[in-house]
């Protein structure tokens, strides 16, 4: 049984680049999410229509705090983007940089 495989030949763990476990993990993740969402707002639609009241029935909802919460994310993604930037090109002051900031 230990002729099956020469020692000198290792077995990979885990796949590995761009078509890797972790890639379709990410992928199916955004995937669910976008079909979440979708949902959502199809179930509102569907209410919305269905209704003979004024829709929403509470009112429209205030935005100033989900506004500052949809700031704060999409600015974390600009950081994000430019420190895999300073990366990508060596520049790794500038990206310390950037995750401090």
């Amino acid at each position: 049984m230990s002729d099956a495989l020469p020692e000198h030949i290792a077995l990979p763990v885990g796949s590995s680049g761009k078509r890797s476990g972790g890639w379709w993990g990410c992928l199916t993740l955004i995937t669910t999410k976008g079909a979440l969402f979708g949902y959502l707002i199809f179930s509102y639609l569907y209410l919305a229509s269905q209704t003979t009241q004024p829709w929403p029935p509470e009112g429209l909802p205030k935005l100033g705090f989900g506004l500052l919460n949809t700031a704060i994310l999409l600015s974390s993604s600009v950081f994000v983007w430019f420190c895999e930037r300073c990366v990508r090109r060596r520049r790794l002051p500038h990206s310390r940089a950037g995750r401090i900031a």
